[in-house]
């Protein structure tokens, strides 16, 4: 992973595929990134898709992001979290000093 850059994560849901694919293409090789999605049975990550064992609807949406929040502590970097249909500008993004500690930490 290249720890110069946040790690993007993108929360999503199961029924999102094809804009799941969609952000797996705009970002392939160029930064770090991770698509969020509940309705497992374990917590897991494969193929930069972090999927929880949480539930996967809008309206326990908090619960997901909590839970990929703490999972995703473990790697101990900065993130920007972004949600499915949100457009990121990678050049923009590289260009951008992160340089800053603005929401501080889950403990």
């Amino acid at each position: 992973m290249k720890n110069d850059f946040p790690l993007v994560v993108v929360i999503s849901c199961k029924k999102n595929k094809q804009k799941q694919l969609l952000i797996k293409e705009h970002f392939k090789d160029s930064i770090d990134y991770v698509i969020v999605q509940g309705g497992s049975k374990k917590t897991f990550i494969t193929d930069n898709i972090l999927n929880l064992k949480t539930d996967d609807s809008y309206e326990l949406l908090h619960i997901k992001v909590i839970e990929a929040f703490k999972y995703i502590k473990q790697f101990k970097r900065s993130i920007l979290k972004i949600d499915d249909d949100t457009f990121l500008d990678i050049n923009k993004f590289k260009k951008f000093d992160f340089n800053f500690d603005y929401g501080g930490s889950v403990s």
